[in-house]
Parts: C-alpha cells; structure tokens; sequence
C-alpha cells in the first residue's frame, strides 16, 4: 500500500512506522514515515515503531484509524 512520508514527503510503499517525541506527556512528535526515515529517527534516538494493522481491518479500503495498532519494529 502506497502512502506520503511525513518526513521526506517521498510516496512510499511497504511498512509505515510511527516517530515519536514526547517530553513529560507532551508530545513534540508524532509522525507515519517510511522505513528510511525510520532508520534515521532511530539513529538520532527517537521512538520508533511499525505499525500494524488488526486482521479484520485488512481491505482494499484504508482501514479506520481506531483499528490501528502500533508495534515495535524488529530491526
């Protein structure tokens, strides 16, 4: 499934990954970005994680957003 990098804006494909930034509750960063922008969020010491989708969101339609499931990354 194709979406826009909210970091590089590049249209990617495959795994989307969640970047997160937050400081005594308050969140600086929250954005889906694609595998590369991950690997580099990771190296400068951000929470990254995959993103994954519940079975039964499966579908040729973008699942909905409270069946989304975050998941850590196996990298």
């Amino acid at each position: 499934m194709e979406f826009i990098c909210q970091h590089c804006d590049e249209v990617a494909t495959g795994e989307r990954y969640r970047v997160i930034s937050e400081e005594n509750g308050l969140v600086f960063l929250n954005m889906v970005v694609c595998r590369s922008c991950q690997e580099q969020a990771k190296q400068l010491g951000l929470h990254a994680e995959r993103i994954t989708y519940s079975d039964r969101s499966r579908s040729r339609h973008s699942p909905p957003a409270d069946r989304l499931m975050v998941g850590h990354s196996h990298t």
